[in-house]
């Protein structure tokens, strides 16, 4: 399991209304590269860590 980033989270990542969308349409079975386009954010590959 990984470690929470240091510093303040609510400077950090998208605002929680994103975040909620996001797993909604997950949930709906949205495929996650067609998420992040439609909701205009940076998905992060895998392999990155």
């Amino acid at each position: 399991m990984s470690e929470l980033p240091s510093g303040n989270l609510s400077e950090q990542g998208y605002p929680e209304s994103t975040r909620k969308k996001a797993a909604e349409m997950y949930v709906d079975g949205g495929n996650l590269r067609r998420i992040a386009r439609h909701l205009k954010v940076h998905l992060k590959p895998s392999h990155c860590g």
